[in-house]
C-alpha cells in the first residue's frame, strides 16, 4: 500500500496531557488544515501537466521539499478540530487516530514549513510559481533530466516575492451524504482521486485511512479491485484559462493524473454492485475492518466483496427517509 504517511515502527504514544503539550500554543493549526495526499517528482512534460492542473483546484497546496520531492496537501479542516479555539476536541481520547497519538509535536514539521515564506524545508507553489519555475528553466524545451538548480538558488528565486500559505479555516467542503456513487458521476473539474489505489497490507492502514478520513472532503471509494481517497477541491476556472493560454490550448481537467478518466485509462474498475463505488467515511472503517480477513500477523489476507460489504453497510448505517415524502 503505498502512503505517503508513515507510522513509527514502535506505535509508541508521545502525546503530553492538553496542558502540557506543544499544540495549545498553536493557534493556526495547519497539520489540521493541511493533509498530505501523494508525492511526485518533476521529471517529464507528464508529470509538469499534472502539476499544472492540481494547481488550478483552489485547495490543493503544492509544496516542494529540499529532497525535490513533490508533496501535494488537501485544505481542509479535520472534522475534530475545535474553530474557535484551536484545539483538538478529542486529544489523548480513544478515538482519535494513531497517527496524531504517535506525532511527536515536540518536533513539529508543520509549524515551521507552514509559518516561514521561505525555510529550509519546503517551497509552496502556486500556479504562478509553477510557471516561474518552468520559464526560467526552460522544462518543456530543455528536458527535465538537465535540471541543475539548487534548493538555494530556487529559494533565492521566490525570495522577493509575496506568498503566503493560506491558514485560515476553508470554506465548508462538500460531504458525501450517500454510501454509492456512479462511475459516470465522477468529472475531473469536481472529484480528484488519490492513493493508495491497491488493497491495505497491514492491520496499521485502516488507522491512516480514519486519520485521512477525519478531514471534511475526504472519502474512501471502494470497489472490488481499486480503492482510493476521493477529495472535492473546487475548480478555478480563470487558473485553467491561465495555465491554456500560456501553454496547452487543448488541456481538458479530464487529462490530468487524479481524475477519472485517466485513471480508468491505467486499470478498469469491477464493482459488484454495479457501476458504482461504495463512498466510505470515518465510521464506516470499523465494518471494513471486521470483515476483512487477517492472518497471524496483522496482514491482510482478504478484503471483503463490495455487494457484501454494502449489505452490513446498510445494516449498520440505514439511510434515512427522505424528508419530502
Amino acid at each position: 500500500m503505498r502512503d505517503k504517511i508513515k507510522l513509527p515502527d514502535e506505535l509508541t504514544v508521545r502525546q503530553d496531557a492538553w496542558e502540557e503539550s506543544p499544540c495549545r500554543e498553536c493557534v493556526s493549526s495547519p497539520c489540521c488544515l493541511h493533509l498530505p495526499l501523494t508525492t511526485l517528482y518533476l521529471d517529464n512534460r507528464s508529470s509538469f501537466i499534472n502539476l499544472a492542473l492540481l494547481a488550478c483546484y483552489d485547495q490543493i497546496r503544492i509544496g516542494l521539499k529540499n529532497s525535490f520531492e513533490w508533496t501535494i496537501y488537501y485544505h481542509s479542516t479535520c472534522r475534530f478540530l475545535d474553530r474557535v479555539t484551536s484545539r483538538c476536541t478529542i486529544h489523548g481520547k480513544a478515538d482519535q487516530s494513531i497517527v496524531c497519538k504517535t506525532y511527536n509535536a515536540r518536533n513539529c514539521w508543520y509549524k515551521p514549513a507552514f509559518h516561514a515564506a521561505q525555510n529550509e524545508k519546503i517551497i509552496f507553489f502556486d500556479l504562478n510559481r509553477l510557471i516561474i519555475l518552468e520559464k526560467q528553466n526552460s522544462l518543456l524545451e530543455n528536458g527535465f533530466s538537465k535540471q541543475t538548480m539548487e534548493w538555494n538558488d530556487l529559494v533565492s528565486l521566490y525570495s522577493g516575492e509575496t506568498f503566503h500559505v493560506p491558514l485560515l479555516f476553508p470554506q465548508q467542503t462538500e460531504e458525501y451524504p450517500n454510501v454509492e456513487l456512479d462511475f459516470s458521476d465522477c468529472t475531473a473539474d469536481r472529484y480528484l482521486f488519490f492513493p493508495p489505489f491497491e488493497k491495505p497490507a497491514r492491520e496499521i492502514h485502516f488507522e491512516l485511512m480514519k486519520f485521512r478520513l477525519g478531514f471534511r472532503g475526504v472519502a474512501l471509494v471502494y470497489a472490488d479491485n481499486f480503492l482510493a481517497y476521493m477529495t472535492t477541491p473546487r475548480f478555478n476556472g480563470d487558473l485553467f484559462k491561465q495555465l491554456t493560454s500560456e501553454y496547452f490550448p487543448s488541456l481538458q481537467p479530464a487529462h490530468g493524473q487524479y481524475g477519472f478518466s485517466q485513471l480508468h485509462k491505467e486499470k478498469s474498475f469491477f464493482s459488484s454492485v454495479g457501476e458504482k463505488w461504495l463512498v466510505l467515511r470515518k465510521e464506516h472503517i470499523p465494518v471494513l475492518k471486521m470483515l476483512t480477513q487477517f492472518d497471524a500477523f496483522g496482514n491482510v489476507k482478504k478484503l471483503p466483496r463490495a455487494d457484501e460489504l454494502q449489505v452490513y453497510l446498510s445494516i449498520r448505517f440505514p439511510r434515512k427517509p427522505d424528508k419530502a415524502a
